[in-house]
């Protein structure tokens, strides 16, 4: 364990010392001159040597502690490290039984905790709310002294991930065991998104809308069903996005999207709303407009090759799509086999830990015996 300073300028405060010192310096004695005519002839006497004397020496040793611990908090002390702890640590992922992890595990000496935040002895009973396991062993590793042993206990179903590989900067004895809550139902299949297009005259952009479409149903997978409807129909229960190719919106639709609907419109486009795509020149290719708690989709030109060459591009599906739905979240489980940690991270200390608190109670103390002591030192000097 060590210590070091998060703002060593602060140490200049030590130079205030110098004030106490100026406070302490005994003052000589004013002597008033007094004519007599008898000495006048009198020789008088040696005059001694100056010399820097003080009064109250504890007093002023008090007041210099009391500045120099007052800079030392200024300059922000921190304590590096920990001492050194067991030999060997467990680390024990909720949802693992106790009993099966010691049964796994023959750690003679070892400390077990549980990987949740605070990293609490296994003795004591588990928190019911989802962690970040990922994290927090990363955490764990990085506060583990260098020459620790970690095994890490984990459910056969790993919980709590962050979408990336699980890298230590040491070995990890990864021991896998039966989960000891029920097991988790399996992740259903997203439902198929319902899309309403609203056809005008001109087929042309429903033409480029039903390939894009198209191009997200492949391979047999249905992800969107698109049913065509008239601009008069009232938008059915369900439905999630309406590409609506007539001139304007209408005031039934706009109340929709105002519910929390999304609808792209083939309108002609104006300047509103905010610019979520642009063209290879950088200009403006699709806007959004925020409208209650839904959204306006309208792209810079007619959806037709002769003003919007995007539709002819491979890309043109995902630049659409995009925009239709926010993207998936990482997965956050997965097998505990596969997501077994290496290690391959750089060491990274622990993050620095204050000791203000100390400091401030020491501070405080040393107030109180300063003030003690100058009422002393006043009662008897008055």
């Amino acid at each position: 364990m060590s210590f070091g300073l998060l703002l060593p300028l602060g140490l200049s405060a030590l130079a205030a010392v110098i004030v106490p010192l100026l406070l302490h310096l005994r003052r000589r004695q004013e002597h008033r001159p007094t004519p007599f005519a008898a000495l006048r002839w009198v020789r008088g006497p040696a005059r001694p040597r100056k010399r820097l004397r003080f009064e109250h020496w504890l007093l002023l040793l008090l007041r210099i502690l009391l500045i120099a611990t007052i800079a030392l908090l200024i300059a922000a002390p921190v304590r590096r490290g920990e001492q050194a702890a067991a030999a060997s640590l467990v680390a024990v992922v909720p949802g693992v039984d106790p009993a099966h992890a010691r049964a796994a595990l023959d750690a003679d000496g070892a400390d077990w905790r549980w990987l949740q935040p605070g990293f609490p002895l296994l003795s004591t009973p588990a928190s019911a709310e989802a962690t970040a396991t990922a994290s927090l062993l990363r955490e764990l590793d990085a506060e583990l002294p260098p020459g620790t042993r970690l095994h890490v206990v984990v459910p056969a179903q790993l919980r709590g991930l962050d979408g990336a590989a699980i890298q230590l900067s040491r070995e990890a004895d990864w021991r896998i065991v039966p989960d000891a809550t029920a097991a988790a139902p399996s992740v259903a299949s997203p439902p198929v998104q319902q899309i309403s297009l609203r056809p005008n005259g001109d087929d042309t952009a429903a033409a480029y809308l039903r390939a894009a479409v198209a191009a997200f149903d492949h391979a047999g997978v249905a992800r969107y069903q698109l049913t065509v409807d008239t601009s008069s129909a009232p938008v059915a229960p369900g439905t999630d996005y309406v590409f609506w190719l007539n001139h304007e919106p209408s005031a039934a639709l706009l109340r929709w999207v105002e519910d929390g609907g999304t609808a792209l419109v083939g309108a002609a486009p104006y300047d509103r709303g905010e610019v979520v795509a642009r063209d290879p020149q950088g200009q403006a290719l699709l806007r959004s407009e925020v409208r209650g708690r839904g959204r306006l989709l309208r792209f810079a030109a007619a959806i037709a090759p002769a003003s919007l060459p995007v539709v002819l591009e491979a890309d043109f599906p995902v630049l659409l799509f995009s925009q239709l739905h926010p993207a998936e979240p990482p997965p956050d489980r997965a097998s505990a086999a596969a997501m077994q940690p290496s290690a391959t991270a750089q060491r990274a200390d622990a993050a620095p830990r204050p000791v203000a608190s100390a400091l401030i109670v020491l501070i405080a103390l040393l107030a109180v015996a300063e003030r003690l002591l100058s009422l002393l030192a006043t009662r008897q000097h008055p």
